[in-house]
Formats: structure tokens, C-alpha cells, sequence
């Protein structure tokens, strides 16, 4: 070997020694920088015309499992989406309260039963009415809060998937820029463009946090990014995600109801698509999550409107026996054509409804039974026209005017402006009452009147309802002032089952258009 040859070799050493130490050092001083991945090299021998002549380094390259980095990924997309719920489900938690303490659903409801205990004992104390229309109210504007706080929630994740959407638009671009540098540096060769991959595969990750995200790497380095429905994010250019947020959120506003903006990749609607990361969680919060919490809490506060309402109505006040009652019940009154009623009618299936007049000192001044008595059984509730006289308002008016009855000239029973049922005994010297019994004997057991309710007008009953009253609305003790929405059903569990096995009709109406003005087939 000659000198030259010999002195070269030793050089050679000497450099790649060298370039070795500088990576270990630089592994070293990374070992706590986010993304970084340790760089390792090969080396070979140089051979000159059959002769060593030292050591060169081959290539420097990452440390990295590119399948462990992909499940990395999709852990961090899963982590992403818990996160998020976690999140919301602890400030749910303490909103709700645990179930022992004084902020909790049970504690209310356990004040107010509580509280009507105590009334039962004495319903003319003071004290104990008051206790009792105080844990009431407290318990509607707890119930009346939580709804609130429910979608004030709602809100707030709808707000912060818009500000994720931003984010994953600045990744998209910044990804893209890193993109270009691994290109270009590979395509110079002087340098490794591993830095930029390490760059890379950070944002990848944050971006899987945010949404679930399918990518691969092309053969020039770069990778193409998608949604895990196939839609492109990232491939030349990244693509312009959108959402525009809502202003506000009610138990109906919806995003398949078209009430909440999707999120658009370019201009294709991604939100059915994303079922993981955090916007993924998000989504699940405000579209699933939330609104079912909302439904179980409407059901529990319609089950506690009907059921009380259902037992309030079986009574009346005393002695301060009202002479006006007004119901809450909303009816539909159109106008008669050619001299056939069109409104909504009513019949009582079983039992009778005995309607007392009571005079101011609470004795008993008059009495009689709507269906026994009067001979009302069944018909249509009230004819603003006056053509048909034999509607229940009517029947129950020309009683109370009777000169052989209460004699009551200015008492007026109708349908109000406002579609409820309205009772004025015309003289505040006297009050009325109702009580439904097991049949029109006097002295038959107190036991509510099945009342059969003609929605549409046809002459055929389509609900059934128990209690007159209760029907009516006329003693509520929960009163709910919503008309949102003319079709909205009552209340359901989840699991209801509608039991339609055939087609059916479903047919609309409403004060302004009438009864029937529509109707769907199913």
C-alpha cells in the first residue's frame, strides 16, 4: 500500500468517525424534541482497483417502523375522539351533580314529593303550599336549566369543530410545505431530508388527533392525504376543509334536519365520514350523545307533567272555587260549510262527568252529569258559527243560562282566540267545578271518564285520554307554553315501537290552514 493510498484511508476513517460522532450527537440533543426519530447510518468499504482505500458512508436514514407509525396514528385518532367526549362528559357531570347531592335531578324530585307529603297531611296550610309551589318551581327551572346547559354544549362543540377545521387547514398547508422540502432535498442529494420527515409525521399526527385520515407515501417522497371515506385532502394541493358554525342550538335544530352546517372538504360534505378523532367525538357529542340526554330529559319531565297533571286534575280549588277556567289544551275550529261542522269532537266512552256549581261560600248550588243528564255523549267541542247547538260547549252553556238550572244568563263556554277551552260563569259569586265518576248516578265513585278525542273531524275518535279535566287542561299543575311546532308527538322512549305493520296516513292541520290541509303516505 502506498502512502498516498495509506494516508487516504486514514482520512476516510477519520471522516466517517467523524460524521458518526456528529449523528450521535445530534440523536443526543434531540432526544426530548417532539417527533424526532433517531438517524442512523451504514458504511462500506472503498475499494480502488482491486485495493482498500478506506471508508465512506452509504446513506443516513430514520429509525422508523412505518406500520408502527400508522398505528401510532390511528391510536391517536381513537385517544382524539375520548378526549373530546371525556371532556364534555365531565362538565355534563357537573351540571347534573352526583346523585346525592343538592344539585342533582333526584334531590329536587325528592324535595317535591317531600313537600306534597307534607300538603297531603294539611292542604289548607299555608306554610306547606308554599313549601310545595316552591320545590315545584325549584324543579322546573332546574329541568328548564339542564336543557339549556344541554345545548349550550352542543353549541360549544359545533364552535369548537369550526376551530378545528381551521387547525386542520393549517396543517394540510404546512404539511404540504414540508412536502416540497422532502422532495427538493432528496432531489439534490447533499443533504437527508429526514428532519423534514420527522416535521412531517407530527403534523400527520395532530392531524389524526383531529379527524381519522387514511394517507400513503408516493415513490418521490411526498405523502396524499384522504378522509376515510376516500375524499382528497392532501395531494398536489390541500384542499379547503370548511364548516360554518351556528348561532344557536334548540332540542330541534339538527344537522340531518339540515339546521347545522356540515363540514366540506372542497365541495363534498365529509361530516357522515368522520367517525373518529376529535371533530369525529365532537360530532358524536352534538348529534348523538347530547340530543338522546336532551330526549330522556323531556321524558322525564313529560312524565312528571302528565302523571301529576293527570292526579292535580281530579281535583279543584276550595274554597276559592274559580268561577273562570281556562284549559291548555289547543283545539282547531274551521269554519262550517253548507251547514256540516268541521271541527274536532269529543265523546265520553266510559263513565260520566258531573259539573258542579258551587256558591261563594263553597256549598253546593247546582248540579248535574254531561253525558247522564244532559245527554251529551259524544260530538263536536264547539261551532264558532252557532249552526250546530248540539256541540259540548254549547250543551254545557245553555245549562249553566238555564232559569231551571244555575241561572246563570252571562256564563259563555267556547273555544277561545287562543284555541283553548274557555268557561265564564259570567258572576264571580259562584265557581264551578268537575268531577269524572264511574257512571251519571249521584254518589257513584270518583274514577276518571274515558275520553275519546276526534283529531281530524271524521266522526271517529283517534286518541283516548282518561279524565275530562285532564283532557282539557282546565286544573293543570305543570303548564307547558310551546307551540314550536304543530306536529310534534308526545314524549317516546327510545324503544318505542309504533306498531304499524301496513301503510297508513298521516294527515296535518293547524289553526291557520285547517284540519286536513295535508297528508303523507307511509
Amino acid at each position: 500500500m502506498s502512502l498516498t493510498l495509506g494516508l487516504h484511508s486514514a482520512l476516510s476513517g477519520l471522516s466517517v468517525a467523524q460524521k458518526g460522532i456528529d449523528l450521535t450527537s445530534n440523536n443526543i440533543a434531540n432526544v426530548n424534541t417532539e417527533g424526532y426519530t433517531k438517524k442512523i447510518f451504514t458504511q462500506e468499504s472503498v475499494v480502488v482497483e482491486g485495493r482498500g482505500a478506506g471508508v465512506a458512508t452509504t446513506s443516513y436514514k430514520r429509525n422508523v417502523d412505518e406500520s408502527l407509525l400508522k398505528d401510532l396514528l390511528q391510536s391517536g385518532t381513537t385517544l382524539g375522539a375520548l378526549t373530546a367526549k371525556n371532556s364534555y362528559l365531565n362538565r355534563l357531570q357537573d351540571y347534573f351533580g352526583d346523585p346525592e347531592s343538592n344539585t342533582s335531578i333526584s334531590h329536587y324530585v325528592t324535595n317535591l314529593q317531600t313537600a306534597f307529603q307534607s300538603l297531603a297531611t294539611d292542604v289548607s296550610d299555608i306554610t306547606s303550599q308554599t313549601e310545595a309551589m316552591d320545590a315545584a318551581q325549584l324543579l322546573t327551572e332546574q329541568m328548564n336549566a339542564l336543557s339549556e346547559q344541554i345545548q349550550a354544549l352542543r353549541l360549544a362543540a359545533d364552535v369548537q369543530i369550526s376551530d378545528d377545521v381551521d387547525e386542520i387547514n393549517s396543517l394540510l398547508t404546512k404539511i404540504d410545505e414540508l412536502n416540497d422540502q422532502i422532495v427538493r432535498t432528496d432531489n439534490i442529494g447533499e443533504y437527508s431530508s429526514d428532519d423534514y420527515k420527522d416535521q412531517r409525521d407530527v403534523a400527520l399526527q395532530r392531524l389524526g388527533e383531529l379527524v381519522d385520515i387514511n394517507y400513503f407515501t408516493r415513490t418521490t417522497g411526498e405523502v396524499v392525504i384522504l378522509t376515510t371515506g376516500g375524499k382528497t385532502l392532501l395531494d398536489k394541493d390541500p384542499v379547503t376543509v370548511t364548516h360554518q358554525e351556528a348561532s344557536m342550538f334548540s332540542s330541534t335544530t339538527t344537522y340531518s334536519g339540515g339546521n347545522v352546517n356540515g363540514i366540506y372538504a372542497g365541495k363534498y360534505d365529509i361530516t357522515k365520514e368522520i367517525q373518529g378523532g376529535e371533530i369525529g367525538g365532537l360530532i358524536e357529542m352534538r348529534d348523538e350523545i347530547l340530543p338522546k340526554l336532551q330526549a330522556e330529559l323531556d321524558e322525564l319531565s313529560s312524565s312528571f307533567i302528565t302523571e301529576i297533571n293527570a292526579i292535580h286534575n281530579q281535583g279543584t280549588t276550595y274554597p276559592d272555587t274559580p268561577y273562570t277556567v281556562t284549559g291548555t289544551r289547543t283545539f282547531i275550529d274551521t269554519t262550517t260549510n253548507g251547514g256540516t261542522s268541521t271541527t274536532q269532537g269529543i265523546s265520553i266512552d266510559e263513565g260520566d262527568v258531573r259539573i258542579t256549581i258551587f256558591n261563594d261560600d263553597g256549598s253546593q248550588y247546582a248540579t248535574t252529569t254531561l253525558k247522564g243528564d244532559l245527554g251529551f255523549s259524544s260530538g263536536a267541542i264547539y261551532d264558532a258559527s252557532g249552526f250546530d247547538t248540539a256541540t259540548m260547549c254549547q250543551t254545557i252553556q245553555d245549562w249553566l243560562r238555564d232559569p231551571t238550572g244555575p241561572n246563570l244568563s252571562a256564563a259563555t263556554v267556547k273555544i277561545d282566540d287562543n284555541g283553548k277551552l274557555s268557561i265564564d260563569l259570567g258572576d264571580s259569586d259562584y265557581g264551578i267545578g268537575f268531577l269524572d265518576t264511574s257512571s251519571s248516578i249521584l254518589g257513584s265513585d270518583a274514577q276518571d271518564a274515558t275520553i275519546g278525542f276526534d283529531a281530524n273531524g271524521d266522526g271517529t275518535s283517534d286518541q283516548t285520554y282518561q279524565g275530562f279535566s285532564n283532557f282539557f287542561g282546565l286544573n293543570d299543575f305543570f303548564i307547558v307554553d310551546s307551540e314550536t311546532c304543530y306536529y310534534d308527538s308526545s314524549i317516546i322512549p327510545l324503544d318505542f315501537d309504533t306498531h304499524i305493520t301496513s301503510n297508513t296516513t298521516l294527515e296535518f292541520s293547524n289553526a291557520e290552514d285547517g284540519l286536513n290541509f295535508g297528508s303523507i303516505q307511509v
